[in-house]
């Protein structure tokens, strides 16, 4: 934390943002450093694929991040078995265990969401197709505050869900990986 001129108390937050697509990084900058700019101040990282978030996430003489925005579709680190935003997720976890993680995903899959949530338990998990300026600022507020946060899309795949009861397992899923790899 710092104090400005005002004395007032700005909170400062280091940002980890981890998309493939430039563009959409941008969006993401544009609607936190938007964000109740008079009580926080934002430091934020950027990486374009997996490698790249590899390496800021196990640096040492990177500090921690509060929150990471992770993409669950990038290009992969096959040298370090990471393959997504999720294996970034659980690499994360083990190097910054306080980061509060969102996951953003095109995927609408019941099984992956339900295996997502399961494997990682993000703060926040958001269908891309739901994400809107106002929607990234809601759920990023409610990540702040410590609560989880769904997209729609999400909320009403799992509330349908309830009598679905298919469970995969980590030997389940290396199956599909190495089949969808062909």
């Amino acid at each position: 934390m710092i104090i400005d001129s005002s004395d007032k108390m700005v909170i400062e937050n280091n940002i980890l943002i981890v998309d493939d697509h430039p563009f959409i990084i941008e969006g993401y900058k544009n609607a936190i450093t938007r964000y109740n700019p008079s009580e926080f101040n934002f430091f934020i990282t950027q990486a374009k694929d997996c490698e790249s978030a590899y390496k800021i996430i196990t640096n040492p003489d990177i500090a921690p991040f509060d929150i990471a925005f992770l993409d669950i579709s990038m290009p992969s680190y096959e040298e370090k078995g990471i393959f997504s935003g999720e294996d970034l997720a659980t690499l994360i976890m083990e190097y910054m265990p306080e980061c509060k993680i969102i996951l953003l995903t095109m995927y609408t899959e019941l099984l992956k969401i339900k295996t997502i949530i399961k494997n990682i338990n993000p703060n926040g998990l958001v269908i891309k197709n739901d994400l809107t300026f106002d929607e990234l600022l809601f759920a990023f507020d409610k990540v702040l505050k410590n609560e989880k946060y769904y997209s729609q899309s999400v909320l009403k795949m799992l509330s349908q869900s309830q009598h679905d009861a298919i469970e995969i397992d980590q030997f389940d899923q290396q199956i599909l990986f190495h089949i969808s790899k062909g």
